[in-house]
């Protein structure tokens, strides 16, 4: 299982496990992990793990949560990033025992709600305040075996998902994830009315020209962070 590794000044203070769910990362003392630092806010940051993925992203802090040097909103950890907050370095380790990865994708299964794109739409449309968790009153269901998703991780319907099997899915107004034997590829053409949207695939900017979707990788609309799943 991934670990985070907490230091500062070059001395480690202490490490705590990646496991499936939210950790909640801050100065206030109801957090999961509370750092001490008068740089860090009351609720700093928050890192999110579905499957064998996992995902920091910033709660508005004052003085920003950074991976590798560059700010972030969202970001998608890869073994090795190291996270700064405040004056304390986190570095993720990745060390997932041969099999575990496919148990925890099983699990999490369990526990998702599947939505249509055309709901994601219509929530993008709206501008659905964020939520932490699937609405309330929702049926979790296990998800149909096969095929590509993309898993809901923050912003609105955050815990569903979304299957991705056919040739063409319209995730959004003018955002479209393309299907061929060689892969997928996410586009993005503003409508006609030239609305503007924030479609990044791992933070890379993505306009007409095609960006090929890999496993795990984190693409954004707008408010709403999606991971990417071969199945």
């Amino acid at each position: 299982m991934a670990k985070i590794i907490i230091s500062r000044d070059g001395a480690q203070l202490d490490e705590f496990a990646l496991r499936p769910g939210t950790i909640n990362i801050g100065r206030g003392g109801d957090n999961d992990v509370v750092v001490g630092d008068s740089y860090v806010s009351t609720r700093h940051a928050k890192i999110i793990t579905y499957f064998n993925a996992s995902y920091v992203q910033d709660l508005g802090s004052t003085n920003g949560t950074y991976v590798n040097g560059k700010r972030i909103k969202m970001h998608t950890l890869r073994d090795g990033d190291a996270i700064t907050i405040g004056r304390h370095r986190l570095v993720m380790k990745a060390d997932t025992p041969a099999g575990q990865a496919g148990a925890d994708r099983a699990a999490s299964l369990q526990a998702t709600t599947i939505i249509s794109p055309e709901t994601l739409g219509e929530v993008l449309a709206a501008g659905t305040p964020q939520a932490e968790q699937s609405p309330a009153g929702s049926a979790p269901r296990a998800a149909p075996g096969g095929g590509p998703f993309l898993q809901v991780v923050a912003g609105p319907s955050a815990g569903q998902h979304i299957a991705v099997t056919d040739p063409i899915t319209e995730l959004a107004a003018g955002v479209r994830l393309e299907g061929d034997s060689s892969g997928r590829k996410l586009r993005y053409v503003p409508d006609a009315k030239g609305t503007a949207r924030a479609v990044r695939i791992n933070g890379r900017k993505v306009t007409a020209e095609p960006v090929r979707v890999k496993d795990m990788d984190m693409v954004q609309i707008d408010d709403t962070w999606m991971a990417y799943h071969e199945g």
